[in-house]
């Protein structure tokens, strides 16, 4: 009786080789290797396509905010009025010597805040001789700006009027106002220069402000 063959004792190395899990990390391996190629194949695109997002957005910022539409007054097209925007003697100032060269027969300027304000002075005694006409927006805002101007408007007959807002502004109120009022209507920057950290926090504000003109208040 011939004797049985013995087992043949296994390799380790072949057995390892065909060990189903070092096949699978190997494939995960080069999965890896493969996602990390393509990313690097890719990231050059993301990255110049984010500094065009950024740069459009920048654009889009300084052409609404620092650089935005302005329009032309003279003495020979005078405006019925000029409206002053956010109750600050300072635009009111702006607002008078630009009437007074012959810009506008009239100056109206909003005291959005309660008494006292700074344009206290300014309404109760009309220190020049060109009018001046002073109310309080309700709401304080932007908006009852303009409805109120609107009234006038219907009140006195107006066609033609000056709105001066600060530049960072202008975009907005133009807006806004145009809303309110058909006529014809120069929107004029106030001549004011503000720190950086005012302006930043004016882009936002703004820009939180035309959402909300183009969202929820989209009438007069």
């Amino acid at each position: 009786m011939s004797a049985s063959p013995e087992p043949a004792t296994p390799d380790p190395a072949r057995a390892d080789n065909l060990d189903p899990a070092d096949g699978a990390e190997h494939a995960g391996g080069e999965d890896v290797e493969h996602g990390r190629g393509r990313w690097a194949r890719r990231r050059p695109w993301v990255v110049v396509s984010a500094l065009v997002l950024v740069l459009t957005a920048s654009l889009g910022v300084y052409r609404l905010y620092v650089v935005p539409q302005v329009d032309p007054v003279s003495a020979r097209d005078p405006a019925d009025a000029i409206l002053a925007l956010g109750g600050d003697s300072r635009a009111a100032a702006d607002a008078y010597r630009l009437a007074a060269t012959g810009a506008a027969r009239m100056v109206v300027l909003s005291d959005p805040y309660p008494p006292p304000s700074q344009l206290d002075g300014i309404c109760s005694t009309n220190p020049g001789t060109v009018p001046i006409l002073c109310f309080h927006p309700d709401p304080s805002t932007t908006q009852g700006e303009a409805e109120e101007l609107r009234a006038l408007v219907t009140a006195h007959g107006w066609h033609h009027v000056i709105v001066m807002a600060p530049t960072f502004h202008l975009t907005r109120a133009r807006l806004i106002v145009r809303r309110c009022f058909a006529g014809q209507l120069a929107m004029v920057p106030i001549p004011e220069s503000y720190p950086v950290s005012y302006w930043l926090y004016q882009f936002g504000y703004q820009t939180v402000g035309l959402a909300k003109a183009f969202l929820v208040t989209r009438d007069c």
